[in-house]
C-alpha cells in the first residue's frame, strides 16, 4: 500500500462504507487525517447519494431505537437496534428531520425527572457524533418542521420550526423566530411574522418536503378541504399551491418528491371506511400550475389506511410507512412495476417514528441555521 499514490487510497476508501471507514482511520495518521477531513466526508457523501443501488441509505426508526436497510445482503433484510444513548430519552423522541446522513430529533432534556423541558438533538447515527441545542419553547411539540442544508451559506444546515401562536402571550414569543449559529456553540433566534386565514387549520406529515427551495406541508382547513403550504427559504415567506380537484374528495394526503415532481398520495376507495385498497399518486409536472396535476401511478392491494412515502428510490419504487389503522406500522418497499410490496419490517406504530437517511461522515457540529415559525 506505500507504493500506491495517496489518491488512489483516496478512491478506494471512498467506496467504503462509513463502519469500516471509522475502523481504518486507526491504520495510520496519514489514513485518520484523510478521512477525519471535511473534503473526504464531502466526497463520500456525494459518492453514497449518486450510487444507483443506494447501498448505503437506512431507515431511522425510534422505539426501539434501529436501523432498517434498503437491500438485502446475503437474502436476508438487515435491521439493527441502537443502543438509546444516555442524551436521548426513553419517554420522547420526536424526528424532526433528516439531510446528509444527519437526523434532528426533538428530546426531553436529560437528566430531567419531571420532563420539564426539551432538547433539539443533531445526530450522526453513523458516526454517533451528536449536538445537542436547547429548545426554547418548554414543552410545546411543533405544529410543523423541515431540517436540511442552507443553500446560501456552504456547509450550512437550517431547521424550520412552526408553532401555533395561540398559546403563547405576546409576551412570551414572536410569532416567527429563526435560529442562527453564530459559531462556538452560540445560537440566536429572531422573529419573523407571518398570518394565515381559516383555510389552515391542521398538518397532516408535520416534516416538510423540500424542492426547489421550498419547503411543503400537507394540510387541511376542513374534513375535506385540503392545500398544501410552502414556506420560501430564499425569502422566508408563506404560500400555498393548490391540491387536484380529486382529492378534495378524500380525508388527507400525503405528498413527497418523484422525477423532480411535487406529487400527492392519497385514497381512491370510497366505499372503504376504515382502511383502502388503491392509492394514487398524483404529479405536479409544471410547478405551481394547478392544472398540470396529473394520475401517473397507483398503489395497489396494501389495504392501509394511510400511507407516509419515506423515499422514492433511484429505480422508481417506493419506501413507506404503511399505516393500517392499528397499533402495527409496516415499513414496505412498493414496485409500481409489479404492483407488488415488499415488507421491510413491521413496527410499533403508536410511539415509533421513522425517516430515511444516508450514511455518512458528515459532523453535526457544522454550522446550523435553526428557525421557529408560527402562524395564527
Amino acid at each position: 500500500m506505500h507504493d500506491l499514490p495517496l489518491e488512489l487510497h483516496e478512491q478506494i476508501l471512498l467506496r467504503l462504507d462509513v463502519k469500516a471507514l471509522l475502523r481504518f482511520k486507526c491504520v495510520c495518521s496519514c489514513w485518520n487525517d484523510l478521512i477525519s477531513s471535511s473534503r473526504f466526508a464531502e466526497r463520500q457523501l456525494e459518492l453514497s447519494i449518486a450510487d444507483h443501488e443506494e447501498k448505503h441509505h437506512r431507515i431511522l426508526q425510534t422505539f426501539p431505537l434501529a436501523t432498517v436497510e434498503f437491500n438485502e445482503c446475503g437474502g436476508h433484510r438487515i435491521s439493527k437496534r441502537i443502543p438509546l444513548p444516555p442524551q436521548f430519552s426513553s419517554h420522547y423522541l420526536r424526528i424532526l428531520g433528516s439531510c446528509d446522513g444527519l437526523i434532528c430529533l426533538l428530546n426531553f432534556s436529560a437528566p430531567s425527572l419531571f420532563f420539564n423541558s426539551k432538547d433539539i438533538l443533531i445526530w450522526n447515527p453513523s458516526t454517533k457524533e451528536l449536538l445537542t441545542i436547547p429548545s426554547p419553547f418548554g414543552l410545546v411539540d411543533p405544529e410543523f418542521c423541515w431540517f436540511g442544508r442552507d443553500s446560501n451559506i456552504i456547509g450550512a444546515y437550517k431547521l424550520v420550526i412552526g408553532l401555533r401562536t395561540q398559546i403563547y402571550s405576546s409576551e412570551d414569543l414572536p410569532i416567527i423566530r429563526i435560529l442562527y449559529s453564530c459559531g462556538g456553540g452560540i445560537y440566536k433566534w429572531r422573529g419573523i411574522e407571518t398570518k394565515f386565514g381559516s383555510e389552515i387549520r391542521s398538518f397532516s406529515d408535520s416534516r416538510g418536503t423540500h424542492l426547489n427551495e421550498i419547503v411543503h406541508w400537507p394540510s387541511s382547513s376542513s374534513w375535506f378541504s385540503h392545500v398544501v403550504v410552502t414556506f420560501d427559504l430564499s425569502q422566508e415567506k408563506f404560500g400555498t399551491i393548490p391540491v387536484p380537484n380529486m382529492l378534495h374528495r378524500n380525508n388527507g394526503f400525503t405528498i413527497g418528491v418523484f422525477e423532480k415532481c411535487l406529487c400527492a398520495i392519497f385514497n381512491f376507495s370510497p366505499h372503504k371506511r376504515y382502511w383502502w385498497d388503491r392509492f394514487e399518486v398524483w404529479m405536479m409536472k409544471e410547478y405551481g400550475v394547478k392544472e398540470s396535476w396529473t394520475m401517473s401511478m397507483t398503489l395497489e392491494g396494501l389495504e392501509a389506511f394511510s400511507i407516509r412515502p419515506l423515499a422514492f428510490l433511484k429505480n422508481g419504487e417506493l419506501i413507506a410507512d404503511v399505516d393500517d389503522n392499528t397499533h402495527v406500522k409496516t415499513y414496505v418497499r412498493y414496485s409500481f412495476k409489479e404492483k407488488a410490496a415488499e415488507v421491510l419490517k413491521k413496527h410499533n406504530g403508536e410511539n415509533s417514528d421513522a425517516i430515511t437517511y444516508v450514511e455518512s461522515l458528515i459532523s453535526p457540529k457544522a454550522q446550523v441555521i435553526c428557525g421557529e415559525l408560527g402562524f395564527t
